[in-house]
């Protein structure tokens, strides 16, 4: 520029340097720029990260009424059984009470044959509580060995000797069988409903603590998405500001030019150059300082995309975990819930089976009872005629 004008050489002086913007008016950046600077959006992070949230809540909610509704199923199914099973008891306890009422009356010498068969008619059946221990029947002699008594009762029957006939059981031994499957199956029983109500517990406890933690992660947003609102207020201002800025600078660019060619004719040219080096070296001092903290707030803005980053990895991490631990309890669930129905099935068929049991032992019992009268009438027949 000197040596234009040394030359002789009529030419205009401008200003190109940049103005300077105080830093005490510099805001923060608005939400487009940081999503320009980041290289991404952050209310559709923002949104994702909400959506994915929400969703999880609903899949939890859904899979925790499957389980609840999978085991009030469960739960009706034992109540049943347990219904059935006490009434079985009770009617056995009936029978059992009726059985030795009968067995501890003494017998009267006008109803002999009735009271023989007493037991059979009154019956006994199967009972959780025990089996009924029988004595075996010994063997019953062809002419049994007894003193006969013509001067007392001389036609009254003996039917104690073969009483023994009537405690016999031939099915004790399935009986016992039985009876020890079903205290299996009843304590089998007890430990399921336990293990249900541990594993209900435990339901609750995980739903609630999923719960809680949606609720941080919403919290979490909602106060991230307040801060970027506020960034976005603070990026419009500045870009009010730079906008008046750059009026202002346009306006001064052009006041200079008329200052630098009026001043031309007052000043040495040498000084108007020193005067204007020295402006425009504090002009650039205070733009490095600004240039230097924009770059120090990339740098935070690109933390914070790593930051966020990072805690969207997280969650889709503990979405997944989540999701497998539900799949696995869903196939414990059903798989006990397959095992409780087998052992209802094998319940109600060893039932079956032990109801045809006690069918036929009746008939048995039956006959033995006519046989008994029989031989107390050859008894009494042959008392009669001794």
């Amino acid at each position: 520029m000197l040596d234009n004008q040394s030359n002789g050489a009529p030419q205009t002086t401008r200003v190109d340097a940049a103005h300077g913007v105080d830093a005490a008016h510099v805001e923060e950046p608005s939400n487009d720029m940081l999503a320009a600077i980041a290289g991404t959006d952050a209310n559709a992070a923002a949104q994702q990260l909400r959506g994915q949230a929400m969703e999880l809540s609903s899949y939890l909610q859904e899979k925790q009424s499957l389980l609840d509704r999978r085991e009030s199923e469960m739960n009706a199914r034992l109540a049943v059984l347990e219904n059935e099973a006490r009434i079985a008891r009770l009617r056995n306890k009936i029978r059992l009470t009726c059985a030795a009422g009968d067995e501890s009356k003494p017998p009267e010498p006008t109803q002999p044959i009735a009271k023989s068969t007493a037991n059979f008619d009154c019956g006994i059946a199967l009972d959780d509580d025990g089996p009924v221990h029988r004595e075996d029947i010994p063997e019953f002699p062809v002419k049994p060995e007894f003193p006969v008594k013509t001067d007392e009762h001389p036609s009254e029957p003996m039917p104690v000797e073969f009483e023994p006939l009537t405690n016999r059981d031939p099915y004790e031994p399935q009986r016992t069988v039985s009876d020890a499957e079903r205290r299996v199956f009843s304590d089998l029983r007890t430990a399921m409903k336990k293990a249900s109500a541990q594993h209900y517990r435990d339901e609750s406890v995980n739903h609630k603590n999923g719960a809680s933690q949606v609720d941080t992660i919403q919290d979490a947003l909602k106060e991230h998405k307040a801060d970027l609102d506020k960034r976005e207020r603070h990026l419009q201002a500045l870009h009010d500001q730079i906008t008046e800025l750059h009026r202002e600078s346009l306006e001064l660019r052009v006041a200079t030019e008329h200052v630098w060619s009026d001043f031309r004719g007052h000043m040495p040219d040498e000084e108007l150059a020193k005067s204007l080096a020295k402006h425009r070296a504090k002009l650039s001092d205070h733009y490095k300082i600004a240039n230097d903290e924009l770059c120090r707030r990339r740098e935070v803005l690109h933390q914070l995309q790593d930051y966020l980053s990072q805690q969207q990895e997280q969650l889709r991490r503990e979405r997944l975990d989540i999701q497998m631990w539900v799949d696995r309890q869903r196939n414990e669930v059903e798989a006990k819930a397959a095992t409780i129905t087998a052992r209802e099935f094998e319940f109600e068929r060893r039932e079956a089976e032990l109801q045809r049991q006690a069918i036929a032992w009746q008939k048995q019992r039956e006959e033995y009872r006519q046989q008994i009268e029989q031989l107390s009438r050859r008894i009494r027949y042959a008392n009669a005629a001794s």
